[in-house]
């Protein structure tokens, strides 16, 4: 801990007692009223300083302002005393603090403004201290228009720049406790000042007393700044050495605080981090250890880069495809909404009359098939047995004209299939004909009518093949009953 700390401590340490011991004075000596005297009189037969007793008679000379306290002697020359030495005391911590906040910061105008409004403050209470108020009333109320309009100045700015160079939670909590001042500091200020030009005895004893409150919270103020006087080195000191020193040459002091802010900006932390890890390490090479290990700083600098690009980029495309997602969702939805509407099925790509035309041509095509089917299977029978004995026919010819009259009964028999096959797929036609006509006139849904229609066709396939099936058997048995002895022939010409 610095032992600059003392000096703002110092202040209102060595001010306080000093303005209340010479009010005390001017007590005992009755060259001013008590505070808690509030009747006052336009004139008195003796000055207070003949009265005697516990009932004085105050006029407005004897109102117990701060300049009356020390206007005549001896408690005159201790104030003047006091005065000069609380005007070097604002002077140095004014400049300290701003060489502080150069060492901090860059160099502003409010570190500057602040820097002047101390010094003014200070110039002022040298006035007031040497130049009392019963014998130089003029260059007493010049030095009370510098020192308590710049003290308020001040306070002010010193707030503001404390929460600009504010870093930890104790600065900020410093910066509010200054701002609390200040804003007591203005409004016992203004106060002060409208009750001090009434003419009113009151008013002026209530101004008295306000300007006791404004000087003690003004003092208040600057113990304040021992928080950051703490941390004031020998850094500071050449802070402010250097900017004096190079206050002639503007250009050069621009330049090197560029040069600083850049090597700052873009070698800081590196070359922080590389020479903390050297000590630590204390290699053999320490320059070539430096060189490889700002190296990898790169490298990893780079790397970091990219990541976080690539990051960048993995988060558009992830954007991307929830917007594509979404985008497609609302299309459905909308496409459903649409089909919902007008009741359109999906699979309807033709109109009502071709789809029965299709349905009506489909059906002949399968009619047409059974019919052809049906005659191959009941001719091809027969001929498979008047093949077989073609050689027996041959020999015998007296023979040949006797089973004439048989021939014709098989020939019966393969015409009574062939019309009953024909009746059954005129029916199924006409039922296979009536059903699409039937379920087309229902209305139902498209779904429940898609299931009705493969239900359909599934049934006539199965009846199909059932009389497929029978035909066959009737067939089978037609040529199980012929005669096994006898030999169909067939005239043919030659």
């Amino acid at each position: 801990m610095s032992l600059w700390i003392l000096l703002p401590i110092s202040l209102p340490l060595l001010t306080l007692p000093g303005i209340w011991i010479i009010y005390a004075m001017a007590l005992s000596n009755q060259h001013v009223c008590p505070v808690n005297n509030w009747v006052y009189n336009s004139t008195c037969e003796k000055s207070l300083v003949l009265q005697s007793g516990s009932d004085l008679c105050c006029t407005l000379d004897n109102i117990p302002l701060i300049s009356k306290c020390g206007g005549v002697p001896p408690e005159s020359c201790w104030f003047s005393l006091l005065c000069s030495a609380a005007s070097f005391l604002v002077t140095v911590i004014g400049l300290l603090r701003y060489a502080q906040l150069i060492n901090k910061e860059s160099n502003n105008v409010l570190n500057i403004e602040g820097l002047f409004a101390g010094w003014l403050c200070a110039a002022g209470l040298i006035i007031v201290g040497n130049f009392q108020v019963d014998h130089a009333k003029v260059l007493h109320y010049v030095g009370a228009g510098l020192a308590f309009p710049a003290s308020l100045l001040f306070v002010c700015v010193q707030t503001l720049l404390s929460y600009r160079a504010a870093e930890t939670r104790r600065d900020f909590q410093t910066a509010h406790l200054r701002l609390t001042l200040t804003s007591l500091a203005f409004t016992t200020l203004i106060i002060s000042g409208v009750f001090f030009i009434q003419e009113s005895f009151v008013l002026q004893h209530a101004a008295a007393i306000l300007e006791w409150m404004f000087a003690i919270i003004v003092l208040v103020f600057y113990s304040s700044f021992s928080h950051e006087f703490s941390s004031i080195s020998s850094e500071t000191l050449m802070a402010l050495m250097t900017r004096r020193a190079g206050s002639s040459s503007s250009e050069g002091w621009k330049l090197e605080k560029m040069d600083s802010q850049y090597v700052s900006r873009t070698l800081g932390r590196c070359l922080s981090e590389g020479l903390a890890e050297l000590i630590e390490l204390r290699p053999l090479d320490p320059v070539e250890f430096l060189e490889l290990w700002i190296r990898k700083y790169n490298h990893n600098q780079k790397l970091e880069l990219q990541k976080a690009a690539h990051q960048r980029e993995l988060e558009e495309e992830q954007r991307r495809v929830r917007e594509d997602t979404l985008h497609q969702e609302t299309l459905q939805e909308e496409e459903n909404q649409i089909r919902a509407a007008q009741h359109v099925p999906e699979s309807a790509d033709e109109s009502p009359p071709d789809l029965q035309q299709r349905e009506d041509d489909e059906l002949r095509e399968t009619a047409a098939d059974l019919g052809d089917h049906t005659e191959s299977e009941a001719v091809t029978d027969p001929n498979d047995q008047v093949t077989e004995p073609n050689d027996q026919v041959t020999e015998p010819n007296d023979q040949v004209t006797e089973p004439n009259d048989q021939v014709t009964e098989p020939n019966d028999q393969e015409e009574n299939p062939a019309g009953a096959a024909g009746e059954e797929q005129t029916s199924e036609i006409q039922d296979l004909r009536d059903t699409p006509n039937e379920s087309a006139e229902a209305d139902a849904p498209p779904e429940e009518r898609a299931e009705e229609e493969k239900a359909e066709e599934e049934k006539a396939e199965e009846e199909k093949a059932e009389e497929e099936k029978a035909e066959e058997e009737k067939a089978e048995e037609d040529s199980e009953e012929r005669e096994p002895g006898k030999v169909r022939i067939f005239r043919t010409k030659t």
